[in-house]
């Protein structure tokens, strides 16, 4: 049994009779597209039927359990037919709970779907299922992801488990997950900015009178990119026992409706069909912080693994630090995204293709958005840099984390060692812990702001954006000692002529060193190096080649 508070339109009686036609593609604010999530129930079951408002209704594509019809599917009215729980008990007194009593009119909906067995000789399917192996995917699987599946749900903030052992039992709780920070008029304000935006007007969004795909995409179409929609929410994902032993998740939960390529590509009329909005969302789980401002949660409980939604979660991950929302082209068993394979054509390339710009044009910037709002939340912290994208990824993911770490490039997300000032990363030299003395030797005397990360971020920031990053590598301290006569005393022109001579490439070819300030003299002075020594009053014995390849790798300390 399933109950869900809301009950149905007509428009959605009539819609979920024809699950499957697409029914719901004149309606964007839709989760589902297509009515595959409603079939997948027969995975388990051959008769579905629910009770809603004072209709009963039922479908049997067996055409066995509906008495004096050749009919697949019914619908009747259950307040007017009185007597219809007195002749089927069997059937209706399992939907007496949570207030209906199958007499008067019922606020909300209950689904009913029996386990199929070995008896029933299904032509859907010959999968049977036992109530003990239900009881366990309620009480494993899907209570370790009961508290993400609430994350980027419209109109669904709590989730309620019961056990029931026989009709005369009373429910028992299992456990609830509860979303909360977005029951506040603020908060639901914020939350549906983006479904008013689709519905066309906040009258229209709280009549449910959404405007036609057509006018959605042609208001799309209009806005100006910095005027399309945006929200922003800290919520807190709460999960209680059978105990009431409650254990909490808190995350930022950031939406945006992008423009670029991907509102290019589903305002374009020859796509309308393939119901494309470039809508999507980034999750970041946020530190228990205690009174003293410790992080409660270890790394490795407070860090995602990168799961992927559309709406509900998918079976897969991304890989990435970060939950990924977005109206995605799934493969045809949902098990990962529609993929652009060597030589496809039509609407498989142009699905693939959406993929890829929603991913770049909308997620990105949406990730950026977010870590710039949570560097006033976690300051510049190892939780805060843990929510940057510095793995290699596997296609299509790896877009996003170019793509996030190539606009980040302009943002003032990190902070400097010494000043403590915000900066961009193109501006700021990057070093690791290894590295740190050296570059604070090198700017020691020079205005470059001097960022310390860990080696994974220096790396993926070097990777996307190679020469546009100053880190600190043999080649770089050669190239701005070119640059700089003076650097420290003899002790660390010493130090940084020693890393510079860590290079294979450098050693291999000395005259690489010419024009660099790295030679430490015995008058405390600092000499360059050149084909010709330039001040006869100082001792230089041979030329720099003879002097590197005869004395260089063994004498290094005595230069």
């Amino acid at each position: 049994m399933v109950y869900n508070d809301a009950s149905f339109t007509e428009s959605d009686f009539r819609n979920i009779a024809r699950i499957g036609q697409g029914s719901k593609m004149a309606s964007l604010e839709k989760t589902g597209r297509f009515g595959l999530g409603f079939n997948s129930a027969y995975h388990f079951t051959d008769c579905i039927s629910f009770v809603s408002q004072s209709s009963f209704c039922i479908f049997d594509p067996h055409l066995k359990y509906i008495p004096q019809t050749r009919e697949p599917g019914l619908r009747v009215n259950f307040v007017k037919n009185s007597n219809l729980r007195e002749q089927f008990s069997d059937q209706f007194d399992p939907y007496c709970i949570f207030g209906n009593d199958m007499k008067k009119p019922f606020t909300g909906t209950i689904f009913r779907f029996p386990l199929r067995k070995e008896w029933h000789k299904s032509e859907i399917s010959d999968r049977c299922f036992m109530s003990v192996e239900v009881r366990s995917l309620l009480k494993g699987k899907f209570r370790k992801v009961v508290q993400e599946t609430l994350l980027f749900l419209r109109n669904v903030d709590k989730i309620e488990v019961y056990e029931q052992t026989s009709m005369k039992d009373e429910m028992k709780l299992m456990y609830k997950a509860t979303a909360l920070g977005r029951s506040s008029v603020k908060e639901r304000n914020e939350w549906n900015r983006i479904p008013i935006y689709i519905a066309g007007s906040q009258k229209r969004f709280e009549a449910r009178d959404f405007q036609t795909k057509e006018q959605l995409y042609s208001c799309l179409a209009s806005t100006p990119g910095h005027a399309l929609p945006l929200s922003h929410l800290e919520v807190t994902m709460e999960l209680e026992d059978e105990m009431k032993k409650t254990t909490s998740k808190k995350y930022m939960i950031c939406q945006f409706l992008g423009a670029g390529r991907a509102r290019a590509m589903a305002v374009d009329p020859k796509n309308f069909a393939l119901k494309l909005l470039p809508l999507a969302g980034v999750a970041a789980r946020l530190p228990d912080f205690d009174e003293d401002g410790n992080n409660k949660s270890d790394d490795k409980t407070n860090c995602s693994t990168g799961k992927v939604f559309t709406f509900l979660p998918l079976p897969f991950e991304s890989g990435l630090p970060v939950e990924i929302n977005g109206m995605f082209c799934l493969s045809s068993n949902r098990r990962d995204l529609w993929s652009d394979a060597e030589g496809m054509e039509g609407t498989g390339k142009i699905r693939a293709m959406w993929n890829h710009r929603l991913l770049t044009d909308v997620v990105a910037p949406t990730y950026v958005w977010m870590l710039r709002l949570l560097k006033s939340k976690l300051d510049f912290s190892k939780e805060f840099l843990n929510l940057f994208p510095s793995k290699l990824l596997r296609e299509p993911w790896n877009l996003v984390a170019d793509r996030t770490l190539s606009l980040l490039k302009d943002e003032r997300v990190l902070k400097t060692e010494r000043t403590k000032e915000w900066v961009r990363p193109q501006d700021a030299l990057l070093v690791s812990e290894d590295m740190l003395e050296l570059g604070q030797l090198l700017v020691k005397e020079k205005q470059i702001p001097l960022v310390k990360l860990p080696q994974n971020i220096i790396d993926a920031f070097s990777r996307v954006l190679k020469s546009q990053i100053k880190t600190v590598t043999p080649m770089f301290v050669l190239r701005f000692m070119k640059r700089n006569k003076k650097v420290g005393d003899v002790s660390d022109v010493l130090r940084l002529l020693k890393f510079v001579l860590s290079d294979k490439k450098i050693r291999s070819d000395v005259s690489i060193l010419n024009g660099a300030c790295l030679i430490p003299l015995a008058s405390g002075k600092t000499g360059k190096f050149a084909r010709r020594y330039e001040d006869p009053r100082e001792l230089f014995v041979v030329s720099l080649t003879q002097y590197y390849e005869s004395y260089a790798p063994k004498k290094v300390e005595n230069v």
